[in-house]
């Protein structure tokens, strides 16, 4: 951030990073944005993950405003902010355009992957509509692109009017007023600049899932040396079942059928009213994730399956399992991983930073001397054992199609792409083939023994 630099502040009880000016001066707008996202229950991490993407766009327009001053730059007038914003993410310094170019390397910025770029379109998208909320914008009718080098650009922060927003529509009710650059700085363009988003930057990239980095024998090791008992029952589920972390943050203690040895998935959407009567309120019931399962049981592989049925009691009488939150009141969710000490003690595992559970994580695999690896892995190795090592009837593996079911896998590619085949066999076959035979002019012979 060269123009700005970023204040925490907190909104809705979420510590939330919004911009201030170098000088100190707050730029409200910013704030407000981040208020309307969590008035209209948008998720704490959509909130999160959007505003930065708000105050790049800022910071960016900022420096072109400086540099189309600075210098006259001919043709490049022709090409919007939002365009040439696009471009800087997308290219970098190698754009065809100098102006990009030197706007990158004055900001510092490197490229960004196609799913990054559609993050900033959505964002963009709801702050553009924003813009147009704002009165008192008199001062700023003039088109941007119509504006004199020469004149003044001043940081404009009016207070919003109120109106309904939607979240799930993707947008704030109508438009009223114009103030011509999302909401703060003057002679912008405002939701005209809708238009100019590039649609071509559709997001996501291509899946190349590489070598399986985590065995069996390394997670069985891993939880036997887990000391905290959260952590235990944490992991060996999340082996046992092959499900996605936020799958496993997100269990409640009555989705698991003791008697029976079930346990079960449940899509959060279909009990947001179980959620609101626990106390959580609605922007952290859309923060829980739910990619979609094929079936709702888990299928439980040992040996993982008896070290959580036999961790589980422990943890439900552990003081890790608090009954009390940092300020004294009683728990009222029924969520089976929470924190257990800090600022956020009682809250779920599953609504908090979660990169304390990757960092914990990763030092218990460094205490058995694995050093590569993160907690998805373990759903790899799962899906991995399914299909070409565990002991049937048949032999060893259940195959890709049988194993897509257990896993919860709705399309059978998905479970191709999670597949580790063992290739060493096949290669040593291969190795002895050759040594046997020679190479390429006794195959071309046909002389093959």
């Amino acid at each position: 951030m060269k123009n700005f630099k970023y204040k925490k502040v907190v909104i809705a009880g979420q510590c939330i990073d919004v911009l201030e000016s170098l000088a100190g001066e707050v730029i409200e707008c910013v704030e407000e944005y981040a208020r309307r996202l969590f008035s209209s229950n948008a998720p704490v991490g959509t909130v999160k993950t959007y505003t930065p993407c708000v105050c790049k766009y800022l910071d960016f327009t900022v420096e072109y405003m400086a540099v189309m001053v600075a210098s006259d730059w001919g043709d490049s007038s022709k090409y919007s902010v939002v365009d040439l914003y696009f471009q800087a993410l997308s290219f970098g310094r190698e754009s065809e355009l100098e102006i990009v170019q030197v706007l990158v390397k004055r900001l510092g910025w490197s490229i960004s992957s196609s799913a990054t770029m559609k993050i900033h379109r959505g964002a963009l998208n709801l702050f553009f509509q924003l813009s147009e909320k704002y009165v008192d914008s008199s001062a700023a009718v003039a088109q941007f692109d119509q504006l004199d080098p020469g004149s003044s650009r001043t940081l404009i922060s009016h207070v919003p009017e109120a109106s309904d927003f939607d979240y799930k529509r993707k947008g704030w009710g109508s438009r009223r007023v114009n103030s011509y650059l999302a909401e703060c700085i003057a002679g912008g363009a405002g939701v005209k600049a809708l238009n100019f988003i590039p649609q071509y930057f559709v997001g996501g990239s291509t899946r190349n899932v590489g070598e399986l980095k985590l065995h069996l024998d390394d997670v069985v090791r891993m939880i036997e040396q887990t000391r905290n008992i959260r952590d235990r029952v944490y992991y060996s589920l999340l082996a046992a079942g092959g499900a996605r972390v936020s799958e496993v943050l997100q269990v409640l203690i009555s989705d698991i059928d003791v008697k029976n040895r079930i346990v079960y998935i449940r899509d959060p959407r279909n009990r947001k009213k179980n959620y609101l009567n626990m106390g959580l309120s609605m922007s952290q019931v859309n923060s829980l994730r739910f990619k979609g399962r094929a079936n709702q049981r888990l299928t439980l592989i040992e040996p993982f399956a008896t070290m959580f049925w036999e961790s589980l009691p422990r943890l439900l009488l552990s003081p890790l399992l608090p009954c009390l939150d940092v300020n004294g009141f009683y728990i009222s969710h029924n969520f089976l991983f929470c924190v257990s000490r800090g600022p956020t003690k009682g809250m779920p595992m599953c609504l908090v930073d979660q990169s304390p559970i990757l960092r914990t994580f990763k030092a218990n695999l460094k205490r058995i001397g694995v050093c590569v690896g993160a907690q998805h892995d373990v759903r790899h190795m799962y899906i991995s054992y399914l299909c070409n090592d565990i002991p049937t009837n048949n032999g060893k593996g259940l195959g890709v199609e049988k194993t897509s079911s257990y896993v919860g896998h709705i399309n059978i590619e998905s479970t191709e792409i999670y597949n580790h085949v063992d290739s060493s066999s096949a290669l040593e076959a291969a190795e002895d083939f050759y040594t046997l035979n020679g190479y390429y002019e006794h195959i071309l012979m046909g002389s093959i023994k």
